[in-house]
């Protein structure tokens, strides 16, 4: 027996409230019993192909996510799908409506986000392709939009971080700013891929962790190859917390422009976590500077030649022209505090010595200055 269960009034509805709220888009859910998650996207792209505005689908456990990127067409969309379904070219039992946030996984996601002190983070920078050049800058004088990462290697980001930050195996939630979508572990990587994919890649990932009541797990990606790994539970001690973030840049370290280990927290990785602007501004440098040291890094020769002093620093070759350069001893980089903010809790003394290690490779005004964007070339 066919069944159509579609409420216009409440689609109608959430399209008024998202206006009001700023959003241009209008997330909604396609749900089939027993369907094929794949099958079901590529059956309601097809069907919403020409809708104005244009759609996004991403096929998850729950159903078909669809973001309408114009709201206003909701009508357009509704109308449809109701005819796909009368003439059969959609399966005979289906339902679409909005797509609210999942109360379960919304309950450590606000928790996470809101209550969960800094954490060793592991900050990446993957090789951009193509490079970066002076027609990369915006009017302001920043490199502008997009991800910039080759296929294959966002591919391979993706399989790990996905795996990394699902393991507990509970609901996840992946929020890109207009829209959040309901995960299971089995969708993060399609999901992650898409997004990173499409114009504006930056989103979050975000699971509970792997033990009950202990924080969760995010994973960023931004603009220009940034990708952030966050371990927000509190059974872990820093240090432990650390290694294990080192272990992350390891496996990542032949696609790595650059890689850290420094405190970070979950919504506040973009810029590798620094206030200043300096960093963000000279990407093309990333290969070659550091904005300071920190306990575990990924660096490449060209960022050794510049150092003054490693001798009292691990220097580990992990890939061609990759090192991993950590200290010692991590723990006294990362002291115990209950504090809520600790993003610069790097004892004075610890901090003074290293920079006077790594030397000439610490980025600075003059540095920029003296080494703008290259020109891209005619050719």
């Amino acid at each position: 027996m066919a069944i159509l269960r579609l409420d216009r009034a409440e689609i109608e509805r959430h399209a008024a409230r998202r206006g009001q709220q700023g959003h241009e888009s209008l997330p909604l859910l396609v749900t089939v019993p027993g369907s094929d998650p794949g099958r079901l996207a590529q059956q309601v792209r097809h069907v919403l192909r020409e809708v104005p505005g244009g759609v996004r689908t991403y096929p998850t456990g729950f159903g078909c996510y669809v973001s309408l990127l114009r709201a206003s067409e909701w009508t357009t969309a509704v109308d449809r799908i109701s005819l796909s379904w009368a003439d059969e070219t959609l399966p005979a039992e289906l339902e679409m409506h909005v797509s609210p946030p999942r109360r379960a996984t919304h309950q450590w996601w606000f928790a996470m986000r809101e209550g969960q002190r800094p954490r060793p983070a592991a900050f990446l920078g993957l090789t951009l392709e193509p490079a970066l050049t002076e027609r990369d800058r915006d009017p302001a004088g920043r490199p502008y939009g997009g991800w910039g990462v080759a296929a294959s290697a966002t591919r391979r980001l993706v399989e790990h971080a996905g795996a990394w930050v699902s393991a507990s195996g509970g609901e996840g939630v992946v929020f890109d700013g207009s829209k959040d979508i309901a995960l299971l572990p089995t969708d993060v990587v399609e999901v992650m891929s898409r997004l990173a994919g499409a114009a504006s890649p930056g989103f979050d990932a975000s699971f509970p962790g792997t033990t009950p009541g202990d924080g969760g797990r995010h994973v960023s990606l931004d603009f220009w190859g940034q990708a952030t790994y966050v371990e927000a539970g509190t059974h872990l001690g820093d240090a432990t917390v650390a290694r294990e973030m080192g272990a992350v840049l390891r496996h990542h370290a032949p696609g790595l422009d650059v890689g850290a280990v420094r405190l970070g927290q979950a919504g506040a990785t973009r810029n590798f976590g620094y206030d200043d602007e300096l960093w963000w501004t000279n990407r093309h440098l990333w290969a070659s500077r550091v904005q300071q040291p920190h306990a575990i890094q990924v660096l490449t020769s060209a960022h050794l030649e510049l150092a003054h002093e490693l001798s009292g620093w691990s220097v580990e070759s992990v890939a061609e022209d990759r090192w991993l350069v950590a200290a010692e001893d991590v723990e006294p980089w990362f002291p115990t505090s209950d504090d809520v903010d600790r993003m610069a809790d790097v004892p004075t003394e610890i901090m003074a010595s290293a920079v006077r290690d790594f030397g000439d490779m610490l980025l600075t005004p003059e540095v920029a200055a003296a080494n703008p964007l290259p020109q891209r070339s005619e050719g």
